[in-house]
């Protein structure tokens, strides 16, 4: 929607939605010593873009936090190369709860929405088979034989389409949610 680009003067501050997630890597790239100045120095920036959304127009933004990073197909094929991160990434999401509560009370007019995908990622991982997977540890790519519909991970790091449509539903069940009780 930028300036003189397709949709750029069709949205609105009352319909438009606007989504930040980061990926893990920005994370990951942190070591326990430096998980403080990373989670600093990514959430300022991130916060300093949803300031400026705010400050032309956005009164509507979903922030999804960070997905376990020690859940990846990456850690199960690297023998729990991931493990160290699990208390890194819980530490950037504690902050950042903290920090979209404090970006919320400072903008009382705005409509901020976290959503919470890393305990829906922990909740499919842990109800594989509930959700019709046959592997939620390995990448697909590593067994292209193999149905994708039945991997969680398409690659060592990221979800499978399959995946992403769960998170979808349980994001769009959310968000109708929100706008029928309104």
């Amino acid at each position: 929607m930028t300036k003189n680009k397709k949709f750029y003067n069709e949205w609105n501050s009352k319909s438009t939605i606007f989504g930040i997630w980061i990926g893990y890597v920005d994370v990951k790239n942190s070591n326990e010593i430096k998980k403080e100045e990373m989670t600093k120095s990514v959430q300022n920036e991130m916060f300093y873009i949803i300031e400026n959304l705010y400050n032309n127009g956005a009164k509507n933004i979903i922030l999804f936090n960070v997905l376990p990073c020690e859940k990846a197909a990456y850690n199960y094929h690297h023998n729990g190369a991931l493990n160290r991160f699990e208390n890194i990434t819980n530490y950037f999401n504690d902050h950042l709860k903290e920090k979209s509560m404090s970006f919320v009370d400072k903008h009382l007019d705005i409509n901020f929405i976290m959503f919470n995908v890393h305990d829906l990622i922990n909740k499919v991982i842990n109800n594989c088979e509930k959700y019709k997977f046959k592997d939620c540890k390995s990448a697909w790519i590593k067994n292209m034989n193999n149905n994708i519909e039945e991997y969680f991970w398409y690659d060592m790091t990221h979800l499978s389409c399959k995946a992403n449509e769960i998170i979808s539903k349980e994001l769009n069940e959310l968000l109708f949610s929100i706008t029928k009780s309104s």
